[in-house]
């Protein structure tokens, strides 16, 4: 990948032994021991330096360990890198060579692309563009740096690898990719089933955390029938599923689904929806049950699938939420081509509504019944018919409070289990003293409960574990930073930061930085967060956080093998734990934020 002005074959693993010869012998060696040394730091395997440098150099060894891995950089910036080394040459000056006794020094002239002038004044959409400028660039920059030798056991080695370390400046270079999604835009297709219309826009490059600006507008036959709803991300796909009134059938029409990018059209899609019920008459016919109320439309699956309802909570209530529910559109509709599911979805934050609709799919004749219940009490006249029906009942996230014997099993999460795993992963940080910032969540939530109970236990069991502060920030931002500015205004030493949501933790990494305290990888605060947002996972991959454990929101994959293998013969256990993974600064991947930030 590199290019050296100055062409030596020489094998890496080969050392430069010192002979008591004549002096221009030994500046030779000095020459062939700087092409050796440079050849092999140009190669950034850190690997090949250990035999190369001196004892004294093991701290800045460390530092270059660092410098040359490239899972601690996201995947366009080991792009950028790459293009700006691709462009390294460089050349020993031989007639700089100095020796006195066991010491020797030689300078290396280095010359590379002028990176800041290839990338100034030019505002780029995706990394590729950023490669281009940086390859075209014919301005160049030329860095002398002198080689510090000392001859132990015949041998020049390098002694002062630290004066090198401004050389790969470049790597920790913050350029900026504009994310336009007018740029990355891709093809749009649009389609319907009887309770809802789904536009799907494939983009070039993921826009998880353009969230907050991409809505959608419907229109019926010219009118806005819906407006500013909140689209769904499923990592390069944007999907616009446009429910009817009371979550009943759509009506027949012509609709338009407007896909906005900050108020501003992106794209558009229409589609013709007939109407789908067998209870819809031409205009000469009588209806089927003219005692019928026409305000109560009844529940009706239509496909020859596996009948399956799904009660959830409202998706708006939080980004875990959203993509839970997200998860389980996929596997269950959009996914579901070969048509192996007849799915119908109702969501609510009314423990009540959900109650009525699950009955109103039993007497449907739905087949598996999937429930979130908003609350745990209840739902025992539900699981009760369920069982007389043979509906097999699934609860997944959360779980009501009905006898055991009524539902075929339990898919979530264990909020406590991953806990003590983010706090075990603390633990083996073996800090000498844990002096913790401790922001809780909403006070008697689950989360907060099984987070909370997982550090007041390491904190019991060791005496180098303190609280400095242990408060609630209620899952808030500016609460959290609040607490935090007040622990550094007041002058208490702490080291640690453990929040107990994504929110929390970037209010306090704002604080921290507002006061010029360092954090993450190298710094001076630890931060452990949990969720696993994707600006929490991109805040670990840049190395500002250390840690975040997931809140996996993909339950819907273990409700599909439950039920196939249950079409199988295959009874699953009685309760089934969601895999919760954590993520560490120093391997997470820019693949893994891709994949698993919600």
């Amino acid at each position: 990948m590199f290019r050296k002005i100055v062409a030596l074959l020489v094998s890496l693993s080969v050392l430069v032994p010192f002979c008591s010869c004549s002096s221009g012998a030994q500046s030779d060696d000095v020459v062939e021991a700087a092409e050796v040394f440079a050849m092999a730091m140009l190669s950034r395997d850190a690997d090949k330096l250990p035999e190369l440098i001196t004892e004294n150099n093991s701290g800045a060894f460390e530092d270059f360990e660092d410098l040359f891995d490239d899972s601690l950089y996201s995947h366009e910036q080991n792009r950028f890198i790459e293009a700006v080394a691709d462009t390294i040459t460089y050349e020993v000056d031989a007639s700089s060579v100095v020796i006195s006794k066991n010491t020797a020094s030689v300078n290396v002239v280095f010359t590379m692309v002028d990176y800041e002038a290839a990338l100034a004044g030019s505002e780029f959409y995706d990394i590729d563009q950023v490669v281009s400028a940086v390859g075209s660039c014919d301005e160049v920059i030329e860095q002398t740096v002198t080689f510090e030798f000392e001859k132990v056991d015949d041998v020049w080695l390098l002694s002062n690898l630290g004066d090198l370390e401004e050389l790969f400046s470049f790597c920790s270079y913050g350029f900026v990719i504009t994310l336009d999604p007018f740029y990355m835009l891709g093809d749009t297709e649009i389609r319907d089933d009887i309770y809802s219309i789904c536009m799907e826009t494939s983009f070039t490059g993921n826009l998880n955390n353009l969230t907050s600006f991409l809505t959608f507008d419907v229109y019926l036959d010219g009118e806005l029938v819906a407006q500013d709803q909140p689209a769904l991300i499923s990592e390069n796909n944007v999907l616009c599923i446009y429910s009817g009134p009371d979550d009943d059938e759509i009506p027949a029409g012509e609709y338009e689904i407007r896909l906005n990018y900050d108020d501003e059209e992106l794209c558009s899609s229409s589609i013709t929806v007939e109407r789908h019920s067998s209870g819809t008459e031409g205009p000469d016919e009588e209806p089927d049950d003219p005692s019928g109320s026409p305000d109560a439309d009844p529940v009706v699956f239509t496909g020859p699938g596996i009948k399956v309802g799904i009660i959830n909570l409202d998706p708006n209530e939080s980004g875990y939420r959203s993509m839970n529910d997200l998860s389980l559109m996929n596997v269950f509709l959009i996914d579901d081509i070969y048509g192996y599911y007849d799915a119908l979805f109702f969501e609510s934050m009314h423990s009540g509504e959900q109650i009525q609709e699950a009955l109103d799919y039993i007497d449907a004749g739905v087949e598996y019944l999937l429930i979130n219940p908003a609350e745990p009490t209840g739902w025992d006249e539900v699981v009760s018919e369920a069982y007389d029906a043979g509906v097999k009942v699934i609860f997944f996230d959360q779980i009501a409070d009905v006898d055991p014997s009524y539902y075929l099993t339990y898919v979530h999460n264990d909020t406590y289990l991953s806990a003590q795993e983010a706090v075990s992963w603390l633990a083996n940080e073996g800090l000498p003293e844990y002096n913790i910032i401790h922001l809780q969540g909403v006070p008697g939530s689950s989360a907060q409960i099984d987070r909370t109970a997982a550090l007041d236990e390491m904190v019991a069991a060791h005496g180098n574990w303190n609280y400095v502060i242990q408060e609630s920030g209620y899952c808030d931002y500016n609460t959290a930073k609040i607490i935090v500015r007040n622990v550094i205004d007041s002058g208490e030493d702490f080291n640690v930061i453990y929040a107990e949501n994504d929110h929390m933790a970037s209010g306090a990494e704002a604080a921290l930085d507002e006061a010029g305290i360092s954090h993450g990888l190298g710094g001076d605060v630890m931060i452990v967060s949990f969720d696993s947002t994707y600006y929490g996972l991109e805040s670990v991959g840049n190395g500002y956080w250390n840690y975040d454990q997931q809140c996996n929101p993909d339950q819907a994959s273990y409700i599909d093998a439950v039920i196939r293998d249950y079409e199988n013969g295959i009874v699953p256990p009685s309760e089934i734990i969601v895999d919760d993974l954590g993520f560490d600064a120093r391997t997470i991947t820019s693949e893994d934020i891709d994949e698993y930030g919600i």
